[in-house]
């Protein structure tokens, strides 16, 4: 069901994307100064993301609702929501959770690669290696 919601969506979001480019590309985003881009890059508009954002009088914000609005979900629900844009229906979080079930086991050797790394390793350097190591 996700797949199928993903594959009607995708396109239409590479073609929005497309359109943004041709007719905005030349467009300047934000002026950036030395302290920014050797202070780890805070408050520079340098990507775009369709997932959140924070607003300061909202706080953070997932796919237009603030989180404060949303923490009665399920994980599966926020899930679904990150990757679509919409809150899934009762049919589309039963596939999800079955696909969970099926695919919740982390193998063996993603095991032994996380267990062989420096034990002072960042766990985002940890996370990223280990789902990396899966594709």
């Amino acid at each position: 069901m996700l797949q199928k919601v993903l594959s009607e969506k995708i396109p239409i979001w590479q073609n929005e994307i497309r359109t943004l480019i041709n007719e905005k590309g030349d467009k300047i985003i934000s002026n950036v100064t030395v302290t920014q881009a050797y202070g780890g890059m805070r408050g520079i508009k340098g990507l775009t993301c369709e997932t959140s954002a924070v607003s300061e009088d909202k706080g953070l914000i997932i796919r237009g609702y603030p989180l404060l609005d949303i923490t009665h979900i399920s994980p599966e629900e926020v899930f679904y929501l990150l990757l679509t844009g919409d809150l899934p229906n009762a049919d589309a979080i039963a596939d999800i959770q079955s696909q969970f079930r099926a695919n919740h086991q982390v193998p063996d050797y993603i095991w032994n690669l996380l267990k062989a790394m420096p034990e002072n390793s960042h766990p985002m350097t940890m996370l990223t290696t280990a789902i990396q190591s899966m594709q």
